[in-house]
């Protein structure tokens, strides 16, 4: 009986005495490297991540599959006032990693921003080899923002209003350098 009852016990004892293992760390989901000229962003998940751009009033985003990258240009004066925040969607609601003001970022010198869309949401600055957590600001998320993902790449985003056109205006220069003349003639039927 005493056999038994320390067997039991062992039993009931030894399996705790292991060391439990650490659960896995939450992988980074979207690596962002913010330029004065160029914005690159790249999806390191497995999930779809949306890209959401805030300027005013105007808001548009571009979808990101698993293993896909994003790339634009622009002049340095052209990030005032222009937020990014990264979403996805999870077990029926949007993540966000709220709000990252791209001149700071882009200003800040950082070689990368990296952020995490989960159950623990974090984002950090990268500085050569040291990591630098950062804190975003509020979520500017759109109330209008479709339901799901499949959704958001089905819709088109409205695109931000265009600041400048350029419009040709003719000279006095040599024959050739100027648009032709196009006269009072009726525009064709459509």
């Amino acid at each position: 009986m005493l056999k038994r009852s320390l067997a039991l016990a062992l039993m009931l004892v030894v399996p705790s005495l292991h060391a439990m293992a650490a659960p896995a760390p939450e992988p980074l989901d979207v690596g962002v490297v913010c330029g004065p000229t160029e914005f690159v962003a790249y999806n390191y998940s497995t999930a779809t991540q949306v890209l959401v751009f805030h300027s005013g009033l105007y808001c548009t985003w571009r979808v990101l599959a698993p293993g896909t990258k994003f790339t634009s240009t622009y002049t340095r004066s052209m990030l005032e006032g222009v937020t990014v925040e990264i979403a996805n969607f999870d077990a029926g609601v949007w993540r966000t990693s709220r709000s990252f003001s791209m001149p700071t970022v882009c200003d800040s010198g950082a070689d990368a921003l990296w952020v995490r869309n989960h159950t623990a949401i974090a984002s950090w600055l990268q500085f050569a080899n040291t990591l630098s957590p950062i804190t975003p600001g509020p979520s500017l998320l759109p109330i209008w923002m479709p339901i799901t993902v499949e959704q958001a790449v089905n819709t088109l985003a409205p695109d931000f209003a265009p600041t400048h056109v350029p419009v040709v205006t003719p000279d006095h220069g040599a024959d050739g350098d100027t648009p032709p003349v196009l006269g009072d003639r009726p525009l064709p039927p459509m």
